[in-house]
């Protein structure tokens, strides 16, 4: 299986979006994070990225997925959009995908990872773009 991390980013932001959704960084990392455990479940403990997860404050982390989140960032395969946080100065960004095209990796990944990781956006991924959307 050749599925590069760029493309694994795509694919949950892409699902995010065409439920209407955006992700913040806590959660596109989240939902990168179960990518791995569903991939792991089937394969020995084995990680599609091979990512050293930590548990922190919010949940899993790791540099690497932030490291990914920007390359792809960069590569301009997903888009950010900035907004100001009522709380503090800092500069704060949701993501999503332009494109209406289902991405390639989705026939790549296996089923047993595509299912449980639709149902965990179906689920989680909501809320943040109804924020955004009352601004």
């Amino acid at each position: 299986m050749n599925i590069t991390i760029p493309e694994v980013v795509h694919y949950i932001t892409w699902l995010a979006t065409e439920r209407e959704e955006v992700l913040s960084p806590i959660r596109l990392v989240k939902f990168l994070y179960l990518t791995d455990l569903y991939y792991a479940r089937k394969n020995e403990g084995k990680t599609l990225t091979g990512w050293p997860w930590r548990f922190v404050h919010y949940g899993p982390f790791c540099k690497e997925a932030l490291s990914a989140i920007e390359d792809t960032l960069d590569r301009q395969i997903i888009t950010s959009i900035s907004y100001e946080s009522r709380f503090d100065d800092e500069p704060h960004f949701l993501y999503k995908c332009e494109s209406d095209e289902e991405p390639a990796i989705a026939t790549a990944l296996p089923l047993y990872v595509i299912g449980p990781l639709q149902e965990a956006i179906r689920e989680w991924a909501s809320g943040i773009h109804r924020i955004w959307s009352c601004r």
